[in-house]
């Protein structure tokens, strides 16, 4: 398992083109209203819905 800015530099170029922002080791507890979640690997705000297709067509689908 690859953990958070290790994630990011492996898919280097392939998320070049991204407006979204990418925070590698995102504490969720600090962005959910409930206050609950630990830490994702990598967590993806997307500027718009382009920009999340974007996003999934960059990534292997193993990740």
């Amino acid at each position: 398992m690859m953990h958070g800015q290790a994630l990011i530099d492996r898919l280097g170029d392939r998320l070049a083109g991204l407006r979204g922002r990418l925070t590698p080791n995102a504490e969720m507890d600090k962005i959910t209203w409930f206050r609950a979640g630990g830490l994702a690997e990598v967590l993806f705000q997307p500027a718009d819905e382009e920009d999340l297709a974007v996003f999934l067509k960059a990534v292997p689908e193993e990740i």
